[in-house]
């Protein structure tokens, strides 16, 4: 009987710089909280450890001056109480522009379907090297969720490559 060999995988931890602002304090309410922005910039990609945090895995092993592509995803949340502006998904990344292009447009496409009928908080992308599309949650669907974008950032093992 033929053993099936799982594929290798490589954990990515996407670098970045994060600034918290309070655009509004607390008041002295037991439920209030403060009013936060977060303005991030993406500064790189580091292949992470087996136990360290990481964002996504990808099927390739990254180079370093090789340049990939990045989806992020940018959206506020909240509830009755406070919200947060620029909170930052990092989808996964891609070898070439175009399949991370295709990506950002299946994710924009959801969201678009998701604000007329709030179907589904789930989105199909086909992911680099995958068989198949994969079905990821969408943290930027909910009912205090807003996508503000979706941006493809070109990214490279290390380095600074990208600065909104």
């Amino acid at each position: 009987m033929a053993r099936k060999v799982a594929e290798k995988t490589y954990p990515i931890a996407v670098e970045t710089d994060t600034y918290r602002d309070v655009i509004r304090h607390a008041k002295c309410s037991q439920w209030d909280a403060d009013d936060v922005s977060y303005n991030t910039t993406v500064k790189g990609i580091r292949v992470a450890g087996s136990k360290q945090h990481h964002e996504f895995t990808v099927p390739f092993e990254p180079v370093p001056g090789v340049t990939y592509y990045l989806v992020v995803v940018t959206y506020n949340t909240g509830d009755s109480f406070h919200r947060e502006d620029g909170c930052t998904e990092f989808v996964s990344m891609w070898t070439t522009s175009a399949g991370a292009d295709r990506a950002a447009q299946a994710i924009l496409e959801h969201y678009r379907t998701f604000r007329e009928n709030k179907v589904s908080y789930s989105y199909k992308i086909e992911l680099e090297g995958a068989r198949e599309p994969a079905e990821l949650f969408a943290t930027w669907c909910g009912y205090f969720e807003r996508m503000t974008s979706v941006e493809v950032v070109p990214v490279q093992l290390g380095g600074i490559k990208y600065t909104p």
